[in-house]
């Protein structure tokens, strides 16, 4: 599965894009299949101090659905597991309101 990550204010540091990937991939493992591809993106949205980070995943799937999950905090780890938990809370949702064949 390829995940994108991308800073909307500049590139993202080694560390915290192997933080990303891993929580990304950890929690779409179970769904990578339906997955056409994976974009995730930080942004500093503070403009000075506090920091105030957003972290927005966007889930595109070969059926054509996407899923868009966004969380802000002021720490860009804290961002990106709120925006997994949202991701994941859609998922379930998409999962429960799927048809039975």
């Amino acid at each position: 599965m390829h995940i994108a990550v991308n800073g909307e204010i500049g590139p993202v540091d080694s560390r915290t894009r192997a933080y990303v990937e891993y929580r990304v991939f950890d929690t779409l493992r179970s769904i990578e299949r339906e997955l056409r591809g994976v974009d995730v993106s930080l942004s500093d949205q503070s403009m000075g101090a506090p920091p105030v980070v957003t972290c927005t995943i966007v889930l595109d799937f070969s059926s054509r659905d996407r899923i868009v999950a966004t969380a802000t905090a002021d720490w860009p780890y804290a961002a990106i597991d709120r925006a997994v938990r949202e991701a994941r809370r859609q998922i379930q949702g998409r999962a429960r309101e799927a048809p039975v064949s």
